[in-house]
């Protein structure tokens, strides 16, 4: 009853304030979810709200007490311009040469990091955010906390890297776009499931979302290619440009592998679009996803 009154107030006062840009809430979601109408409304009102839905407690497992230690961006759109169809081998060769690397950077990182002392990091380490922080002795080596932190390997210019191997033309459908990025993903996923286990570390996939990263690396494709084969954009495009007439099924294969977030457009979004979404999350056995509406 206690935890009820709680998020009435919470949702409450919520409804009463401007919307806050830099306070953002996040709710978690079940098929029977008694708040789902007011969080929805709340939601038109322009509040920074994002839903969690979660069958099996996301905060338990995942990211609590964890830090992200460094993070390389993979420009993907590079490497797409130079391989088509008939050279797919030789391009996941490379992507493998190159996420490679892109471990041992992150390793290397890690060992720096890892090797420093407790006294280094007072306020990080003072209040027991992290797990195994309350174990940390005065001058002692942080390295058993950071084992529990995440090396994420980021990727720009999927889409852009896509549509060069398929020298995409009027003819090229979304779902030869779709089918070759969720093969690539699941690449570069099943590589990342190898260095968890190669390493004992918690090596994660995610799409850089960082504005900077992406109007970078492409003006450097820019330089080195000319406008006529890299389009006029300023950055590269994201991810979820792809899911437009997307089924919900084949948004959460992607979205599973990457961390990514699923977007509603706010003029479409529904109870019962959540609630099938939700459904889907189940039936497919995926523990996490976030949806954003804008």
């Amino acid at each position: 009853i206690e935890g009820q009154l709680i998020i009435e107030s919470y949702l409450n006062n919520l409804s009463l304030l401007p919307s806050l840009d830099n306070v953002k809430t996040i709710f978690k979601i079940d098929s029977n979810n008694k708040y789902l109408i007011s969080v929805l409304k709340l939601i038109k009102l322009n509040k920074n709200i994002e839903f969690i839905i979660d069958d099996h407690n996301y905060f338990n497992n995942k990211y609590l007490g964890k830090i992200v230690l460094s993070t390389t961006t993979i420009n993907l759109a590079r490497l797409g311009l130079k391989y088509n169809l008939k050279e797919l081998n030789s391009f996941y060769q490379e992507l493998s040469d190159v996420m490679e690397l892109t471990k041992n950077q992150l390793l290397q990182r890690y060992e720096l990091q890892a090797n420093k002392y407790n006294e280094n990091f007072k306020y990080l380490f003072k209040n027991n955010l992290l797990i195994d922080a309350e174990k940390l002795e005065d001058n002692q080596k942080i390295r058993k906390v950071l084992r529990h932190g995440i090396l994420r390997i980021g990727f720009v210019g999927l889409l852009e890297c896509v549509k060069s191997i398929l020298e995409e033309t009027k003819e090229s459908s979304s779902k030869q776009i779709y089918d070759l990025s969720l093969d690539i993903l699941m690449f570069m996923n099943n590589k990342i499931k190898d260095f968890q286990n190669d390493n004992k570390l918690d090596f994660e996939l995610e799409e850089t979302n960082n504005y900077h990263i992406k109007k970078e690396l492409k003006a450097l494709d820019k330089s080195i290619y000319g406008t006529k084969i890299i389009n006029k954009k300023e950055i590269y495009e994201q991810l979820n440009t792809i899911y437009k007439g997307l089924s919900l099924k084949e948004i959460l294969k992607i979205t599973n592998l990457v961390n990514d977030k699923i977007i509603i457009p706010k003029t479409d979004i529904t109870q019962q679009k959540i609630i099938d979404l939700y459904n889907n999350m189940i039936k497919e056995n995926i523990k996490y996803g976030l949806i954003k509406i804008e």
